[in-house]
């Protein structure tokens, strides 16, 4: 017997806010006029700092949901996600600021893995394919709507946009009245494996993991420069950014929902497609830019 309907959108919500923490990048302008004193970098890291932090969660998850359960622990990650991701909305002082976003990546970590574990543990057979399937997309159409978000609450001011971390708490209680505890956390499988089975990954392996790395250290890199990138460049107001990096996340989504096609036909040369398309788009971006300087200095005599 299949979950009810309640039950599937509140494990799928989860999926939606696993990228929350970048909700934030198209404010990083804003953050470097209201604290001038602070380093460009340290300004960044107000962005990236969760992640560094949610990877400690992410090591001591199993045996967290060992030994309280996993339904607590995704509840606890999300209410301490929603607050320690609303202090900075009350607050200007910058040390809170990143104290709260380390406390926000401690939770994010203890959530994030289940948006796939309670998947594969409430549901069986094809819709259980199907919804792992959905879950990629879903993550890249939540970022993108929370971002869309964010371009609106940002005409506010930057404060604004930290009140989105309150959506988790509509999901913690979500989780609380409609998600059952599984009977068998996909955590305790995986220990167990790692108990009994030692493997070592051949050379490819570590090359792709490698490559893996590389990839999200240059899309990281694109995130967090595009708003200084687009600020400096006129390119647009704080809207336009944070509808710049949604849009991406829509080219995700769309990316995933076609790559099953394209697989099919390409193969292994649809990698070698992607990072052609990524690197096409670098070069156009690099062409449009001293022409958008040039309008710019236009503009400025006339």
């Amino acid at each position: 017997m299949q979950p009810r309907l309640t039950t599937t959108v509140s494990i799928l919500s989860l999926s939606t806010v696993t990228g929350i923490t970048t909700v934030i990048t198209g404010i990083i302008p804003q953050l470097k006029r209201t604290f001038s004193t602070v380093p460009t970098t340290m300004i960044e890291w107000v962005v990236t700092i969760a992640n560094c932090s949610a990877l400690i969660t992410l090591l001591l998850n199993p045996r967290l949901t060992n030994r309280w359960g996993l339904r607590p622990v995704v509840i606890s990650g999300l209410l301490i996600s929603a607050i320690m991701g609303l202090i900075p909305a009350i607050t200007t002082n910058f040390s809170i600021i990143m104290l709260s976003r380390l406390g926000l990546g401690l939770g994010v970590g203890l959530f994030s893995p289940h948006a796939i574990s309670l998947l594969t543990h409430s549901f069986t057979g094809d819709l259980r394919a199907r919804l792992l399937g959905y879950q990629t997309g879903l993550s890249a159409l939540g970022n993108a709507i929370l971002l869309g978000l964010a371009g609106i609450l940002i005409g506010l001011s930057w404060h604004a946009v930290f009140w989105l971390y309150g959506l988790l708490i509509m999901i913690a209680v979500g989780v609380a009245c409609f998600v059952p505890e599984p009977a068998e956390p996909a955590t305790t499988t995986a220990t167990n494996q790692s108990t009994t089975e030692k493997t070592r990954l051949p050379r490819r392996q570590w090359t792709l993991l490698g490559l893996t790395f590389m990839t999200y250290l240059l899309i990281w890199g694109v995130q967090l420069k595009l708003p200084s990138y687009f600020s400096t460049r006129h390119f647009g107001n704080a809207a336009t950014i944070n509808l710049t990096l949604a849009a991406m996340n829509i080219g995700g989504l769309l990316a995933g929902l076609t790559f099953g096609y394209l697989y099919r036909y390409l193969h292994r040369f649809t990698l070698t497609l992607g990072y052609a398309g990524a690197a096409i788009s670098v070069l156009v971006l690099c062409v449009v830019s001293p022409q958008c300087d040039r309008s710019n200095q236009c503009r400025r005599v006339l």
